[in-house]
Order: structure tokens, then C-alpha cells, then sequence
């Protein structure tokens, strides 16, 4: 079989949609309830109070409500194969019709495009009842928060003493993803309970990498200007992106070993 037909993978796409809505309609439900109840504290804490109070608590919420979606876009990847979680899910799943490309692409888009997009319109939904509600309860200042909303998922706004760093962003973004990419091999590569065992993972390898650096900070002087960080957070920039096309391609691979059968714990 040919390793990729667009108009095979649109089909199992399409199919892959409709049988799996109802996870996406609950992801976005979540997300609604998690936005709403940001605004509802938001909209308490400032009802009768002076614009740029409103404004201040507005900011600061959105900010919130950003950092929600930028924790659920990092860690969805553990979701990607819940549809495989009993044997007749897998058999249904391993035959149709696709190569293991396809299959694969299919389930990320969904968990991981489709997902975001779906927390997007959540959110733009919730802004828009609390807009209602400001406008109901006479709130003093009124006014979208979308524009707030994307703003902080512009990593060349980055900024340290006051001076724009976008390099610094494009670090952090990249870690995000490479945090991503793990919860993604993770989610592959267990059979059960991928988020916890894939956060404990996570959180022993950053108590060990935490270690290394403590032991070794009397050896080394780790105080550096924002200037000669830059080189730093190049290198480590280069080392996640290579580290992320690493983990996308083992996640692959391990799903090519996937069998209807598995270990209890392991999906090999």
C-alpha cells in the first residue's frame, strides 16, 4: 500500500470526525467551563469598580485563560490512541483501510489541531457571554478579549530588563513543544494511565537535570547577561527542534509496532 494518498487520508479523517466527536465535543465543553469560570471570578472582582481596574483584571485573566489552553495544548498528546483502549477499538482501528502514516496523522490532527481549535472557539464563546453578561450587569468598561487572547501566544514579544528578546520566546516555545512531543511518545507507548506515568517521567528527569546543574554550580558561573545568554538559548533552541523531529519519529515508530494484543502496561 502506498504510504500516503490524500484522498485515502481524507477519508479516514473524515471517519476518524465522525466517530470520535463526541470526545471533541466534551474537550471543548472542558475548556468553555474552564474560560466561564475565569470570567465569572473576573467579572465578581470587578463589578463597581473604575475602568482601568477592569482592564488590569481583564489582562490578567485572558493571561490565565491562555496559559490554561498553552498546558492542555502541551500535554493533549497523551490522548492520542484513547480510541484504542479496548481490544475491539484496536482491531477496528488496525483495519481500516490506511497505511500507518495516514492512521497516525489522522489521530494527531484530530487530538491536536482539531482539539485546539476546538479550545480556540471555546474561548471565543465564552468571551462572548461574558461580554453579555458585563453589558447586563452595567459593568463600567466593556470590551473583547480575543485580541488579549492571541497576544500572548506571540513569542517575539518576549521581552527581559525591558529589551525584546524574541529568541528567548522561540526557546521557550520550542521546550513547550518538546514537553509536547513527550506527552505524544507517552501516550504512545503506554497502555494505560499515559498522563501520569508520562508526568512522572517528566518530573524525574527535571529533579535530575535540577541535581546535575546544583552540583555543578560552584564550578561554573552561571550569571550571564541578557546579551551573552543569546548564544545559549540558540543552542538549546537547535537541540529541542532536533530533539521534537526525534520524538515524532520514534511515536511512529512505536505505533508501527503497535498490536491488537499488547502488555498490560506497554504497547509492545
Amino acid at each position: 500500500m502506498k504510504q500516503f494518498n490524500l484522498s485515502r487520508f481524507s477519508r479516514i479523517m473524515a471517519w476518524n470526525i465522525r466517530n470520535s466527536r463526541r470526545a471533541l465535543l466534551t474537550s471543548m465543553a472542558s475548556m468553555f467551563f474552564v474560560m466561564m469560570l475565569f470570567f465569572s471570578i473576573c467579572i465578581l472582582q470587578t463589578r463597581g469598580n473604575s475602568a482601568l481596574y477592569v482592564v488590569q483584571r481583564l489582562d490578567a485573566t485572558v493571561g490565565l485563560c491562555a496559559f490554561a489552553m498553552m498546558i492542555w495544548i502541551t500535554v493533549c498528546g497523551f490522548c492520542i490512541f484513547h480510541n484504542m483502549k479496548i481490544k475491539q477499538q484496536r482491531i477496528m482501528f488496525k483495519m481500516l483501510p490506511a497505511s500507518n502514516l495516514e492512521k497516525f496523522l489522522t489521530r494527531y490532527i484530530f487530538v491536536f489541531v482539531l482539539w485546539t481549535l476546538g479550545a480556540i472557539v471555546a474561548f471565543c464563546v465564552a468571551d462572548v457571554m461574558r461580554i453579555l453578561i458585563c453589558i447586563v450587569t452595567g459593568t463600567e468598561w466593556v470590551q473583547s478579549a480575543i485580541p488579549l487572547f492571541f497576544k500572548n501566544f506571540d513569542f517575539t514579544l518576549a521581552e527581559v530588563d525591558g529589551t525584546s528578546r524574541p529568541e528567548f520566546g522561540l526557546t521557550v516555545l520550542l521546550w513547550g513543544f518538546w514537553v509536547h512531543t513527550i506527552y505524544l511518545l507517552g501516550g504512545v507507548f503506554f497502555s494505560r494511565k499515559q498522563f501520569v506515568f508520562t508526568s512522572a517521567f517528566l518530573f524525574a528527569l527535571g529533579f535530575i537535570v535540577s541535581w546535575v546543574l546544583m552540583s555543578i554550580h560552584d564550578n561554573f558561573d552561571f550569571s550571564l547577561s541578557p546579551e551573552e545568554c543569546v548564544l545559549p538559548a540558540n543552542i538549546l533552541s537547535a537541540v529541542f527542534a532536533v530533539l521534537i523531529v526525534f520524538n515524532y519519529w520514534l511515536s511512529f515508530r512505536l505505533f508501527k509496532r503497535m498490536q491488537v494484543i499488547n502488555n498490560k502496561w506497554i504497547n509492545l
